[in-house]
């Protein structure tokens, strides 16, 4: 009788093997992302190693300011930069065909990249599939894979708290929407369309506040301009949409002055105010917006147009071409310092203790390649040129 009950036993442990339920699916396999997990490379592959290797789209310090996150030239790899030591880098090969377009960072120790893959087709490329790829921001192993809207460009990507995620989607027809996820589970949270976004937005599209109640959203602008009259019962003018991160409703709008195309949109935690940066042929205008009251408070215009804003707890840092302009966050006062050899460039980070200063170039006086320029915000001087 023994013998038969552990035959029986025996028998059904091996059919509950063989049932594909009651295996454990792996979080970091995703039916239509073909890569599982991230190549973490030592060596610089050949085609990188031509020109500058840091001619990507983005750069993002990590929380505590000690690692930079950076696409590199070849857009299927991520460079992840001591600030201290460059030459301890290390390449996070994502797969053939796969690029990062937006980043955030998790509650402990996770970055988030909003990843896809592309093929060519007969009008450039497609896009095959879209995810969110958390991966630990230490040993750099790919963690989960939340799967993404494939046909909508991601123009903004917070996290709050709770484990929650707020991507700003854009389609091909310039209108956005607002998509709430659970970065547990991948449950769908909310869904909300926000509008026609601004035609010179850029991956900074929204903000969130500190505690996680409202998220800021730029809309309007350029792209309601067109042949056609949109269809669409938003208005069409720039304004900063305030919508409440619970029901994903726009609870209030700012309108910005016409005359300047809003790029991108920051969140002071100290200051609890929202800024906001445009552009235009005149220059570049920085609106300081009070986070809970909903108004514009100062204006700051500044002589020639700037690609980012980088903010501590005193200052913003506003790259553009042959410097830097330092802005007062007290008095909205600037002043054109540092002077740097660059005509052209991008985003900018800077360390907490607001000492470095990394910014992106694409073009210089002096020639060479783009790269990463580290600056001493403190003095003034150029550091060194990272490619």
């Amino acid at each position: 009788m023994k013998r038969i009950t552990v035959l029986g036993l025996l028998v059904a442990l091996l059919l509950a093997g063989c049932d594909s339920s009651a295996v454990p699916q792996d979080p970091t396999r995703y039916p239509t992302w073909p890569h599982a997990g991230i190549r973490i490379l030592q060596q610089y592959p050949y085609e990188l190693t031509q020109g500058s290797a840091l001619a990507g789209r983005w750069l993002s310090t990590a929380p505590g300011g000690q690692t930079v996150f950076a696409e590199a030239t070849l857009p299927n790899f991520v460079i992840a930069l001591p600030v201290n030591d460059r030459h301890q880098s290390v390449l996070l090969d994502l797969g053939d065909g796969t690029s990062v377009d937006n980043l955030a960072y998790g509650e402990t120790n996770q970055v988030y990249f909003t990843g896809m893959v592309e093929a060519p087709s007969a009008q450039g490329s497609a896009v095959l599939t879209r995810a969110i790829l958390e991966v630990d921001r230490y040993n750099y192993t790919m963690l989960s894979i939340t799967p993404l809207p494939r046909d909508k460009a991601v123009r903004g990507f917070v996290t709050a708290r709770g484990g929650r995620a707020y991507l700003y989607l854009v389609s091909g027809a310039g209108e956005g929407s607002i998509l709430g996820l659970s970065l547990y589970n991948g449950l769908v949270l909310g869904n909300r369309r926000i509008g026609l976004v601004p035609a010179a937005m850029g991956r900074k599209g929204m903000a969130v506040d500190r505690d996680g109640r409202y998220l800021y959203c730029l809309t309007g602008g350029e792209a309601g301009v067109s042949d056609f009259t949109p269809v669409t019962d938003e208005p069409t003018e720039p304004h900063l949409a305030v919508v409440g991160v619970d029901s994903l409703a726009v609870v209030h709008r700012v309108a910005l002055p016409g005359d300047y195309e809003p790029q991108a949109v920051y969140y002071h935690e100290i200051r609890e105010r929202v800024y906001v940066v445009a552009g235009s042929r005149k220059g570049a205008r920085i609106y300081e917006i009070d986070a809970a009251f909903f108004y514009i408070r100062n204006v700051v215009d500044l002589p020639s147009a700037v690609s980012d804003l980088a903010l501590t707890e005193l200052y913003g840092f506003a790259p553009a071409a042959n410097g830097i302009y330092v802005i007062d966050l007290a008095t909205l006062a600037y002043s054109a310092r540092p002077g740097l050899p660059f005509t052209q460039t991008g985003e900018m980070s800077v360390t907490p203790d607001a000492v470095t200063g990394l910014i992106q170039f694409f073009s210089s006086y002096q020639g060479g390649g783009p790269g990463v320029a580290v600056v001493d915000l403190a003095t003034g001087q150029l550091r060194e040129v990272w490619n």
